[in-house]
């Protein structure tokens, strides 16, 4: 205590021996909380400092697995991508491997089909029979099965294989010559050039019909650009043919036709459910334009399934 606070205590009031003692035991106290507060400080700011290189080593791991997770994700999505491509080429060999195998069945059938033409040609020359007298029978024989088929009628033709190219002559030649009428004739079985000879020699006015060719692209028979010929690259392109069927028929006058040859083809190529389709659409489309359609098709095993498919559509199955 101060010489000036001495002055000012009161008189009385000095501080007894005891009471020194106890403010020293209070100070010594004072002193050992001050230093527990100051080593707690310590403590705490160590603590502080811990959680922060905790956060930061958590924030780095955190970056860490950030990083690995999507490093994962890029190799997943790089694999599935890889995938993916596999995939595609698998569907693309197995398209491949499909059309292969339908064309080697058409080559087959092709091959069967001109044998047994040639042995009829054959038998046919043996009794003097040549084959624009057949197709001149044809005609009489189809004009009596169709006698009463309108020209907006659709029918499904059933035709017995050896006959079935001359049976398609025969229908192409009395719809445009004997009624005048015009057509577009979309092709599964024969190629266009094929058709035009055969046309050409049974004095087929070919001014009159527009080809829709769906074969002659595939077996490497592709004669050009043709003023009445569309090619279509692949037969299983149905969308694209029934595009090209109609426009044309769009573009061409009254009393019009469409022939499709054949249904027994186009089985070859597509199967049952977009064969189904695509005959629907077609018939739909001949209604809509009013315009007469033959849907032709080969006497076989499987016919029961061709007129199954189509007879629901047409108007009447005419079997010769």
């Amino acid at each position: 205590m101060t010489e000036e606070d001495k002055q000012k205590k009161p008189q009385g009031t000095e501080l007894t021996p005891e009471e020194v003692e106890k403010l020293k035991l209070m100070e010594k106290k004072l002193d050992s909380l001050l230093g527990t507060l100051q080593e707690r400080e310590k403590k705490l700011v160590d603590y502080e400092k811990k959680l922060k290189e905790r956060d930061e080593e958590w924030a780095r791991k955190r970056k860490d697995e950030e990083e690995r997770w999507r490093k994962e994700l890029l190799d997943r999505e790089k694999e599935i991508e890889k995938r993916e491509k596999e995939l595609e080429m698998q569907k693309i060999f197995q398209q491949e491997r499909e059309l292969e195998e339908k064309e080697r069945i058409l080559k087959e059938m092709e091959d069967e089909i001109t044998q047994r033409h040639e042995r009829l040609i054959s038998l046919k020359k043996g009794i003097g029979m040549e084959r624009k007298d057949d197709v001149k029978m044809l005609s009489k024989m189809l004009t009596q099965n169709l006698a009463g088929v309108g020209d907006q009628d659709i029918i499904l033709l059933i035709t017995p294989p050896q006959q079935h190219n001359d049976v398609a002559v025969s229908l192409t030649r009395m719809l445009v010559e004997e009624k005048g009428r015009s057509g577009v004739y979309i092709t599964f079985n024969r190629p266009f050039e094929q058709l035009v000879s055969d046309f050409n020699a049974n004095n087929v006015n070919l001014a009159k019909i527009i080809f829709i060719d769906c074969i002659s692209k595939m077996a490497g028979r592709f004669p050009g650009k043709k003023e009445n010929a569309v090619f279509i690259d692949n037969p299983s392109s149905l969308e694209e043919i029934g595009m090209y069927a109609e426009k044309i028929l769009a573009r061409m006058p009254e009393d019009r036709f469409v022939i499709l040859d054949s249904i027994s083809s186009l089985l070859i190529y597509n199967d049952e459910n977009s064969a189904r389709e695509f005959s629907h659409f077609l018939v739909n489309k001949l209604r809509l334009e009013k315009a007469g359609g033959f849907l032709l098709t080969v006497e076989k095993e499987d016919t029961d399934k061709v007129v199954e498919i189509i007879q629901p559509l047409v108007d009447k199955v005419i079997k010769l």
